[in-house]
């Protein structure tokens, strides 16, 4: 157990703080049946001496079966003083395991709507949440992503996230890893 934590701790010093500027996440691929959440989240950013801002996130999601679940995202950009919109997003999952298995996999369908002249986008995940021990997972996800509209970039964008975590009494405690690979 201490070596995870040095390792953990190794990984917080060596890694740059604008790296952990994300209001997402490495999301499971597990619908829990009968369940709505409402969820709030706040994100800091430091623009390297420009005014900082940060990011506040609603969701709302609900289960209405065993195997699907469906989420809408409103975000907002705010710097001292003043708020703006910055998208909203819509959210259907699909868990495409059996409830016991070790191994889980579904996929998750977005579309993004942008404030602004950024564009649309229609997104594809596959995400995979597979049990190592009895206290240890790791969750693997793959994200395509395609964007519309007049300044939409040509191709699929392809992003990958990585999770190694644990659960120890109410606290849970991982590594992450976000990675853009390009259109």
């Amino acid at each position: 157990m201490r070596a995870v934590f040095g390792i953990l701790a190794a990984f917080l010093a060596a890694v740059s703080s604008a790296y952990a500027q994300n209001m997402g996440g490495v999301f499971p691929p597990i619908v829990n049946p009968d369940t709505a959440q409402l969820e709030y989240r706040i994100g800091y950013r430091d623009d390297n001496g420009a005014e900082d801002a940060w990011k506040e996130r609603v969701h709302f999601q609900a289960s209405p079966t065993d195997d699907l679940l469906w989420r809408v995202v409103a975000q907002t950009n705010n710097l001292p003083g003043e708020s703006e919109f910055d998208l909203f997003q819509a959210e259907l999952f699909w868990d495409l395991s059996d409830h016991g298995d070790r191994w889980r996999t579904g996929m998750r369908f977005d579309v993004v709507v942008r404030n602004g002249d950024r564009p649309e986008q229609i997104n594809v995940n596959w995400t995979n949440q597979i049990a190592l021990t009895p206290k240890w997972n790791a969750r693997f996800v793959v994200l395509t992503s395609t964007q519309l509209g007049d300044r939409a970039a040509d191709g699929v964008g392809i992003e990958t996230r990585a999770n190694l975590f644990t659960k120890r009494g109410g606290i849970t405690m991982g590594l992450e890893s976000y990675n853009l690979h390009g259109r």
